[in-house]
Formats: structure tokens, C-alpha cells, sequence
């Protein structure tokens, strides 16, 4: 817990003496107000000493408060009131639907103060037993690697238990990575998708490397035929948002693309510009029939 330098100062009590006033910071209550202890000394020596003390205690969590608060309790106050601010709406439905999955079951009714190392470990001992991948224990631990430290951050907690598991460590040869297509395989796809609806975003993967999102994310006017080329601007994705009460609803986020250097223009070459003219002829003629 970090706690800040701390202050004295003389005051003058009801008998009219002059004490010392010692106030050190340290932590914060989960509405965000600062949480201070303020103690009294006979001498500015003494409070110079008191203060060195309080400053000592706050950092080895000895003034933290009692952790009486639940998991659960903590996590959805995080997740809602903080986290929610913080990152993409997509982003944060995974996070939520990961807590709801995976940790909630386990962690949610258990007192923040009562979870140890021990605990963690066995969690994610018992996630690998039921044949769940290291990818999806390791992410499921950093959504808790994020809570604990928060709850100490707030207040809640005196150490997070977390940093002394380490992650599951992934050997051997990713098994979800596919060979790449052949030339003569990446052809032959082509040809067998000409003239579907598919046929374009295949061929902006296959040729221009679009992620799906970016795919996804193109409009008509971001194609120049003048020019011959395309620009990606924006990525578009549909997620799952589930609630605490365990509603889910479908959603679609358009939103900036990956990183800067994301939003590029490109060439489109004859087999691009041919797919986009197909593809804008099926939207079309979908369109006079409906």
C-alpha cells in the first residue's frame, strides 16, 4: 500500500495547551475518499517519531482495513464502477464474462482477506484438471491478478495473494495454430468463392491481410477506384455482453482500429477491384428483391 509522506502540525487543544498533530494517508475507502489516521503527541519529537511509525505500518498493511468484504462484493463495485471506464466495451464484456465463467463460482462468496496463494493455485490446478487450456486459465487468472491488487489499492486487502502463483506455462507446439495455405490452396479457394458473398472478405484476408474486424469494418467509401486503393479505418465485432444476473445479450462494437499504425491506405490490384464490383452487385441485386 503506498501511503503518502504523511504532516505535523501544532495544535492547540481545549485547556488551551499546545500538542502535536500527526496525519498520514493510507488508502483509499471504495468511494474513492482518501482514508487518513490522525494521532496525537506531547512533542514534536514525538510526533516526528509517531509519524515514522504510522508511515511504516501503512506500507507493511498493518493499517489496512479489517477485510470483512466478500470477492464478489468487490469485484462487481470494481469492475462497474472503474474498470468499465477504462477499456472498449468489447473488452470489457470478456472480462465480465470471464469473472461470471470462471472465478464468481469459485472466489465470489469468499472473504477477500480469507483467499490465500494456496487458493489460487488450487483454482487453477482444478480449471487444468477439467481440461480447460493454459490460454484460458491464464487469462481468467489475470482478471483476479487485476481485483486483488485493486482491493489493496482501496483499501481492502493487505497483500494480494496472487503474485506468488505464477502463470500456467504453455509447452509445446500451440495446437490451435494452423499450417498456413498453399499457394496453389489459396488459389484454388479463390476460384471456388467467385462470385459468392464470401468471396471478397476471403480475398482482403487472403491478399491485403485485413484482420476480421477490419473487414468487417469497411464502407463503400473507403474504396477509391480512381486511385485503386482502400483505406481501413475503423474495425467492427460482435460480442456477448452478460450482466451479474446472468442475462447475456449480443451487441456490435464499431470502433478505431487496433493500433495507429492500423489505419493505412492500400492497393487494391485487378482481383480486389473485381471481387469489390461482384460483391457490390450481389448487395444490389439482394436489395431489388427485398
Amino acid at each position: 500500500m503506498r501511503a503518502k509522506e504523511g504532516t505535523v502540525f501544532p495544535y492547540q487543544n481545549r485547556s488551551g495547551k499546545t500538542v502535536w498533530k500527526v496525519e498520514v494517508t493510507v488508502g483509499h475507502y471504495p468511494d474513492g475518499r482518501r482514508r487518513r489516521v490522525r494521532k496525537t503527541a506531547e512533542t514534536k519529537t514525538e510526533a516526528l517519531r509517531l509519524k515514522h511509525q504510522l508511515l511504516h505500518d501503512a506500507h507493511t498493511g498493518a493499517l489496512a482495513l479489517a477485510g470483512n468484504e466478500r470477492f464478489g462484493e468487490f469485484a462487481t463495485w470494481w469492475l462497474e464502477t472503474i474498470k468499465k471506464d477504462q477499456v472498449r466495451p468489447a473488452t470489457y464484456a470478456d472480462y465480465k464474462s470471464r469473472y461470471m465463467r470462471w472465478i464468481e463460482p469459485v472466489f465470489g462468496r469468499r472473504k477477500l482477506a480469507d483467499i490465500t496463494p494456496r487458493d489460487i493455485a488450487n483454482w487453477m490446478a482444478n480449471l487444468t484438471k477439467s481440461g480447460y487450456a493454459p490460454k484460458t486459465i491464464n487469462g481468467s487468472r489475470q482478471i483476479v491478478r487485476m481485483i486483488l491488487p485493486a482491493a489493496v489499492d482501496y483499501d481492502r486487502l493487505h497483500k494480494n495473494p496472487v503474485l506468488a502463483v505464477p502463470a500456467k506455462k504453455i509447452r509445446g507446439t500451440y495446437k490451435y495454430v494452423r499450417p498456413a495455405w498453399t499457394k496453389d490452396e489459396a488459389t484454388a479457394a479463390l476460384h471456388a468463392l467467385k462470385g459468392t458473398e464470401i468471396e471478397l472478405p476471403i480475398a482482403l484476408a487472403m491478399i491485403l491481410g485485413l484482420r476480421r474486424g477490419e473487414t468487417l469494418g469497411l464502407k463503400w467509401g473507403d474504396f477509391n477506384f480512381e486511385d485503386g486503393t482502400v483505406s481501413i479505418r475503423r474495425a467492427r465485432r460482435e460480442y456477448r455482453d452478460i450482466s451479474f444476473d446472468g442475462k447475456t445479450r449480443s451487441l456490435v462494437e464499431t470502433t478505431d482500429t487496433k493500433t495507429r499504425s492500423s489505419n493505412r491506405t492500400l492497393r487494391m490490384g485487378a482481383l480486389i477491384q473485381n471481387a469489390v464490383m461482384s460483391h457490390r452487385e450481389l448487395q444490389q441485386e439482394r436489395m431489388s428483391k427485398s
